[in-house]
């Protein structure tokens, strides 16, 4: 099936990041994968996609800003369009604009966000429910984090990330995130992982009342900081220079890059990352290094990828 272009059937949609608040490994499967526990949730920031039907040809066509970024079928865009293709019977036929905002292997989830919103926009441009088990089987089929994505905001992953449900209650708060110039493969965390286990008595961070963004973020930990610092060792040294600053604890969302803190305003968070940001230019200033950047982002409890405009 061949679809016409029409502009008015373009489609812009946000794909937005994530942070794990919490993560924990708890075993390595026969086949590679881990089992995990991770309490995720949308961050008001993410990657913008244009969808429009091709004119001619029936396969992905891929534009990226900046460029130079891959555009075959090492791209989650095009493997998310081509399989959804293929399960629903369809020629692909799309051409897709992304603006590229959220860092690659900063442990933000770009990668499966834009994935996410390829199928739920594909799935509008055809007519398809977005419940449709073929935009999950697609999702499932493409990364562990693609399927949290689809969904309506703070979700427990377990499985292998693809096991979703609601938490009690989400953080309603802002985040600082720290933004190394890197990112970390996450292939070589995981490998470097030594999974514990959890004790069936574990408590867990969302299980019991908090007040305030300091008491959650006691309760918070994540399995993979460890390896991670190990395979990047000026993340290791970037969370010295400002875990603990101003008595705010830092944390690592996913297998990194990227560090994050937790607030309850805006303000207190817009007045940390002055002083973050400060703390890294006088640390760094001696040996020349590129420090991170520093961005406020909103936590949010809705979908992480929709329709713009």
């Amino acid at each position: 099936m061949r679809i016409a272009s029409d502009n008015s059937h373009a489609l812009r949609w946000l794909a937005r990041g994530k942070l794990n608040l919490h993560l924990r490994v708890l075993r390595r499967r026969d086949n590679g994968f881990h089992d995990i526990l991770s309490w995720m949730q949308p961050i008001d920031w993410g990657d913008e996609l244009t969808l429009r039907p091709a004119a001619h040809g029936d396969d992905v066509r891929l534009i990226c800003k900046p460029a130079g970024l891959p555009t075959g079928d090492d791209n989650l865009i095009v493997r998310a369009a081509r399989r959804l293709a293929a399960l629903t019977g369809r020629s692909a036929g799309v051409t897709i604009h992304l603006v590229k905002r959220l860092p690659i292997g900063g442990g933000l989830g770009g990668g499966s966000a834009d994935a996410a919103a390829t199928l739920l926009g594909l799935a509008r441009l055809w007519g398809l429910k977005r419940d449709d088990p073929r935009i999950v089987a697609a999702a499932e089929s493409i990364g562990s984090d693609v399927p949290f994505f689809l969904g309506t905001g703070a979700a427990i992953a377990g499985d292998r990330g693809t096991a979703l449900t609601r938490p009690p209650r989400a953080f309603a708060g802002w985040s600082v995130l720290a933004l190394p110039p890197y990112g970390v493969p996450t292939g070589a965390v995981y490998a470097r992982c030594r999974p514990t286990g959890m004790a069936a008595d574990e408590a867990l961070p969302w299980e019991a009342p908090w007040h305030g963004a300091a008491e959650l973020s006691a309760r918070l930990r994540n399995d993979l900081a460890p390896a991670a610092f190990a395979v990047e060792p000026r993340l290791a040294a970037l969370h010295s220079m400002i875990d603990g600053l101003e008595g705010v604890a830092v944390h690592m969302s996913g297998s990194g890059s990227t560090l994050f803190a937790l607030f309850d305003s805006e303000a207190d968070a817009r007045r940390w990352t002055a002083l973050a940001a400060t703390e890294c230019r006088r640390a760094l200033a001696t040996d020349g290094a590129a420090g991170p950047r520093f961005r406020p982002a909103r936590l949010l409890d809705e979908p992480a990828c929709v329709v713009a405009g």
